[in-house]
């Protein structure tokens, strides 16, 4: 087959895969709940910066999830949730393309690249969020963005997309704060690229992001002094320390605590048999030195804290990713049945051990092809890092739901699948072609 039928045949295929996914997107937004709320989604919908700002009361959320509900409140009045819900929907939908354009460019060919984008798109892990007010739809978005300036960078090194991951970094900071660990890996990235640049030509770029990132930094810093003002905490959102609490109180910790005043109250409560009222007494201490105590004893108790928390992670690693659009009691049951086997028994098979897994063998992958190669293998270094603090950090920044907080490593695995048929396709032909020259 020529370049030319070669070609053809492939730009057939993505528009197969496209109108499948626009069918199936169909179907998905018919059978699940829309503008779908949650307490995390009211927490949004009240918080306004300048109240924060101003020293006024406010809730304790990173801002930019915030700031978009009520920038479409302010274009749409009060039927901006579906508003919000559209915008999302219409980034999910642009962020496949980009998804695409990733495969192609680190080298999954036809069928694999359209599978796995097909795949990507019809698993409610992914659509199941785009109706939901909540931030994990815009974080998959964003994730996809991020890797693709990443993925080009690696390809062009042109400043551009160096700059454009550095922004989307901001941006997804200020979304969820748990993308600190995109800032981290972006600095290390850095600072080797300097050490063992592709081109010399190329350093001056690196210390143009670099000086971007640290404006970033300053940025972030600055938000979470305001923050402590409000809260007592330095950080951007109080759920750190009511989550620290919650891990405490679940593990029994509290009793032991080095802050007696607080550990005694608490045990006081607990007589009630209610949990929920041993966290509000905690709170009742303020947030700072609540989450004080509970970090405190996490680190005076590394083996037990370790040990527990890896005991969640085993049972936690049969939980599917899913999205919370599907569980909603808006949902319209007919059509929600209809699809749930689709979903759920051929596309919504990923569980968070195989996304554990995944990440691991990435950083296998990285290390063989290193020491081979002599030389770093950016991309794979790129999806160990990316992977393994996407999946691994929630079980020590938060307390639950630990399936949302690691949703936005699903694009990247979607590539590890792509490359690894690729992969297994390639094989396969070169020992059809050499038994057939045997022959």
């Amino acid at each position: 087959m020529n370049r030319k039928k070669i070609a053809m045949t492939e730009e057939k295929l993505w528009r197969i895969t496209a109108a499948a996914v626009i069918l199936s997107r169909l179907l998905q937004y018919a059978g699940q709940g829309w503008a779908v709320w949650y307490t995390d989604s009211y927490a949004y919908s009240v918080f306004y910066l300048k109240d924060l700002f101003h020293g006024q009361a406010a809730q304790g959320v990173p801002p930019l999830y915030a700031m978009f509900m009520h920038a479409m409140q302010a274009i749409f009045g009060q039927g901006y949730p579906n508003a919000v819900c559209a915008v999302q929907i219409l980034l999910s939908m642009l962020s496949l393309i980009l998804l695409a354009r990733i495969l192609c460019r680190i080298g999954v060919g036809s069928p694999w690249a359209q599978l796995c984008v097909f795949i990507y798109a019809t698993t409610s892990a992914v659509a199941g969020w785009d109706t939901v007010l909540l931030t994990e739809s815009l974080s998959l978005s964003g994730t996809v963005a991020f890797f693709y300036c990443i993925v080009q960078y690696l390809h062009t090194t042109k400043l551009k997309y160096g700059l454009l991951a550095v922004l989307l970094t901001e941006l997804l900071i200020f979304l969820r704060p748990q993308f600190l660990t995109y800032w981290a890996i972006l600095l290390v990235f850095l600072l080797l690229r300097l050490a063992f640049p592709d081109r010399k030509t190329e350093r001056t770029n690196l210390l143009k992001m670099l000086a971007a990132l640290a404006a970033g930094l300053v940025l972030v810093l600055g938000y979470c002094a305001v923050f402590q003002k409000q809260f007592g905490l330095f950080s951007m959102t109080v759920a750190g320390a009511r989550q620290d609490m919650v891990v405490a109180i679940r593990y029994g910790y509290y009793p032991d605590f080095e802050d007696t005043e607080m550990a005694e109250a608490m045990c006081r409560t607990a007589e009630t048999g209610d949990e929920d009222a041993v966290l509000l007494m905690a709170m009742d201490f303020g947030w700072a030195r609540a989450q004080k105590a509970a970090r405190t004893y996490f680190n005076k108790h590394p083996v037990q804290y370790l040990y527990d928390t890896a005991m969640q992670m085993g049972r936690d690693s049969v939980t599917n990713f899913h999205g919370y659009a599907w569980e909603s009691k808006q949902a319209p049951m007919p059509l929600a049945k209809l699809y749930s086997f689709w979903n759920y028994g051929v596309f919504g098979a990923l569980c968070i051990g195989h996304s554990m897994v995944a990440s691991v063998a990435a950083g296998v992958v990285m290390a063989v092809q290193w020491v081979r190669r002599r030389k770093i293998p950016w991309l794979w270094a790129a999806f160990f890092s990316l992977m393994f603090t996407t999946v691994f950090s929630p079980y020590f920044v938060t307390c639950g739901e630990y399936m949302r907080t690691m949703i936005s490593v699903l694009p990247y695995m979607q590539c590890v699948i792509g490359l690894a048929l690729q992969r297994g396709s390639d094989c396969a032909a070169a020992m059809e072609n050499a038994k057939e020259r045997g022959m």
